[in-house]
């Protein structure tokens, strides 16, 4: 953004390839801004002509400054920068904005990412209301929409859309109907599959190893074993077109596996790829772990020791995925691993922190659980949810001082309490008068759920009950309170009104 503004600094026009540039980082970035910046662009909607006199003097000082130096304006409709390949060069150097497809998908994309599917069917309408024609690009993305959003029904009205548009099918779209009926958990996905295995639409299609994985994928959603060792045993069979699983479908079996606490079958799967094409890397290893981690077993600890003995070399994950069993099993053992991956030079993130400060409320070590949130933040790791959960267990039985505190830095960080934070509290006398407090000074406040006049709802940092946000951004309006007076949003407690006890 600081770029952008430079620009206007030094009268430098933003065109549209700087204005889809800054649309990607934004929108890799989950920045909010990038809305904005989208309606700025179309509201800048500007024509590519001859230079005008100031025009030619701009174009005289990026040729002295070698560094802004223009390519060539070329005068032609705006309509052609959409297929031209020349012309959408020349409109690198150009004065043109013309938000094109490639705006619209760097906007959806950015819907995806921030999870505002609305957002991005808004602008497919767009797109419909200015007969632009549908790109495979753009159908993926709006799929991978429908998928976080679970949305079936629009995932096949697009996909028949995109039919009719004459748009070349490829198993890639599949692949991405498959991952919306996948991530739904939907059974519909192997009728899918099988229309693909006997090319029902006769598009010359077959479903590829991506294809499988994504069911298996939908097995896991659904807890479905059976139907996923059927898929297993048929990517396995010789006569199979494909080369067999890969290491995505192991790691996906070994996820399912996890879920039913089955170490038979995840030992089974191990002797399999010990004995096929498929490499064992690190990323292997921890999902098999984490199936004995998952049930309990103590055979977690020799795994992870022979990980160490033989290799390949245990990563975060891993290590993240051991301190989990060691904290089932309150073993001082935690902390030691968790110094111990510092010493072997792996960066801890927030979920490693979190185990750690777990363990510190489990033993009621204040001190322990003080240095640990110093320690995050000097790191520059964003506590979430779970972190303050932690240290409120920590505190709560006490009621000191340190409660309100967390609240504070709860409200910094606009992060609201959820339906944990309120249960840590209401285990301990001490913590119900913490609480009382925080509401009293106005840290937290009760929100009526929208649905029931009896019931709250936790909301997110920076929104408001509307479901709009102070400021796209997440930054607060000019004259509002500092982040630490504004309240922050907790459940409303039974039927009492007021939210005191």
């Amino acid at each position: 953004m600081a770029l952008f503004a430079e620009m206007e600094e030094c009268n430098i026009l933003p065109n549209t390839f700087s204005y889809n540039a800054l649309l990607g980082v934004l929108g890799r970035c989950h920045d909010l801004r990038v809305f904005d910046v989208f309606t700025q662009m179309k509201d800048d909607n500007r024509s590519l002509t001859a230079p005008s006199p100031s025009e030619d003097l701009m174009l005289a000082w990026e040729t002295e400054n070698s560094h802004n130096r223009a390519l060539p304006r070329l005068q032609v409709p705006i309509e052609e920068e959409e297929t031209d390949v020349d012309i959408q060069e020349a409109r690198i150097g150009g004065k043109a904005v013309n938000a094109n497809l490639d705006s619209y998908l760097t906007v959806m994309d950015a819907s995806k990412r921030l999870q505002l599917p609305d957002k991005a069917y808004y602008y497919l309408d767009e797109i419909r209301e200015r007969g632009l024609k549908l790109t495979k690009s753009l159908v993926i993305v709006m799929l991978d929409v429908c998928a976080s959003s679970q949305d079936k029904a629009k995932a096949f009205a697009l996909m028949n859309e995109a039919k009719l548009s004459g748009l070349r099918l490829e198993i890639q779209l599949y692949n991405s109907l498959l991952n919306v009926l996948a991530e739904a958990g939907d059974a519909q996905i192997f009728d899918e599959l099988k229309k693909l295995k006997i090319d029902k639409e006769g598009l010359g299609l077959k479903p590829n190893i991506e294809s499988y994985n994504l069911v298996l994928k939908g097995c896991l959603k659904m807890r479905d074993v059976e139907n996923a060792l059927v898929i297993y045993r048929e990517l396995c069979d010789p006569q199979s077109p494909l080369a067999g699983p890969n290491a995505i479908t192991y790691s996906t079996l070994f996820d399912l596996c996890a879920l039913e606490k089955d170490v038979a079958t995840a030992t089974m799967l191990m002797d399999a790829i010990k004995g096929s094409h498929v490499p064992v890397t690190i990323h292997t290893h921890c999902r098999y772990l984490n199936v004995f981690v998952a049930a309990g077993d103590a055979k977690a600890v020799q795994l992870f020791d022979e990980i160490k003995r033989n290799g390949p070399a245990p990563d975060l994950d891993a290590y993240n995925i051991i301190l989990r069993y060691y904290l089932s099993k309150k073993s001082p053992t935690t902390l030691t691993a968790f110094e111990e991956m510092k010493s072997n030079g792996i960066e801890p993130d927030i979920d490693t922190f979190n185990v750690a400060l777990d363990y510190a409320a489990m033993t009621s070590d204040h001190n322990r659980s003080l240095r640990l949130f110093e320690e995050l933040k000097t790191r520059g790791l964003s506590p979430d949810i779970e972190t303050f959960n932690s240290l409120i267990k920590c505190f709560a039985q006490s009621g000191s001082a340190m409660v309100h505190k967390i609240f504070e830095e709860m409200a910094e960080s606009k992060i609201a309490p959820d339906h944990i934070t309120f249960s840590i509290l209401m285990q301990h006398k001490a913590g119900c008068v913490s609480l009382s407090t925080a509401l009293d000074q106005q840290l937290v406040q009760v929100e009526p759920h929208p649905n029931s006049p009896k019931q709250g709802a936790a909301l997110p940092a920076g929104a408001s009950s509307s479901g709009g946000y102070n400021r796209i951004g997440g930054g607060r309006p000019a004259g509002s309170p500092s982040a630490a007076s504004s309240p922050l949003t907790l459940p409303a407690i039974g039927n009492n009104r007021n939210g005191r006890f």
